[in-house]
């Protein structure tokens, strides 16, 4: 029985059941980011409004944090088995 491996499970489950219960705030909290930017706001760090426009349209689509968030849930579910059966 592996305690570290249960708990990282554990972890990992709980993230993929809440990205599964709340898939819109992540994409609503990058949207309203890029607003508060486009209306002024100070950047938090270096070039923060660039990687915005590159990257944070992978996750403004509820349907793709959910499919993550399923890798997550069965990830979890296997790293526990591993831990209690090795």
């Amino acid at each position: 029985m592996d305690v570290f491996l249960i708990c990282m499970g554990l972890f990992v489950l709980l993230l993929g059941v809440s990205g599964m219960i709340w898939p819109r705030h992540v994409a609503e909290r990058e949207e309203a980011r890029y607003r508060e930017l486009d209306d002024g706001a100070f950047e938090a760090y270096f070039e923060e409004k660039r990687s915005l426009e590159a990257y944070g349209h992978w996750s403004s689509s509820p349907g793709k944090v959910r499919f993550s968030a399923g890798v997550q849930i069965v990830s979890g579910f296997v790293l526990i088995l591993l831990g209690i059966f090795q």
